[in-house]
């Protein structure tokens, strides 16, 4: 296993923590907003019976759907966190935080466009922005560690 080095020659370790702990405390937030939209829906159709779901039928449904890719994005938001916080000094990882920064912004935009489809809500923009902060401390990283390898002379 190669040593891995925590100098600060890593220039984009602070936009990666304050990023990594945004992803955490939002992500959680957003957990447990999505397990109190599924668990709420699942309790008040239980209470409402078989008569209250068939009225409800597909958009309980869609409900329920929607609550668990709530749950699912939110889930990745705390693993994205956690590894940008946690490798945010260590510029060997880099490009697999750069990797799963994309996927996430990618899965965001996704969520932000289906957005824009039901109402327009300029506070779901500003969503987005966390991840670009963080892509460039990932590029950042990038380049040092591209620097830090490349033979001089």
């Amino acid at each position: 296993m190669e040593a891995q080095s925590l100098t600060p020659s890593a220039p984009g370790k602070t936009r990666l923590k304050v990023c990594g702990i945004l992803y955490i405390v939002f992500g959680g937030l957003s957990f447990m907003v999505g397990l109190y939209a599924m668990f709420g829906f699942v309790a008040l159709s239980r209470l409402g019976g078989a008569a209250m779901w068939e009225e409800v039928g597909m958009t309980a449904a869609l409900a329920f759907a929607i609550s668990f890719g709530v749950l699912v994005q939110s889930g990745f938001s705390i693993f994205v966190g956690v590894m940008a916080a946690t490798y945010a000094a260590v510029i060997e990882k880099a490009t697999f935080l750069r990797a799963i920064i994309i996927i996430h912004a990618a899965i965001l935009l996704l969520t932000i466009i289906a957005e824009f489809m039901v109402e327009f809500s300029p506070l779901s923009v500003f969503g987005f922005v966390v991840p670009i902060i963080a892509f460039i401390g990932a590029q950042q990283n990038v380049r040092a560690h591209k620097l830090e390898i490349t033979p001089k002379g």
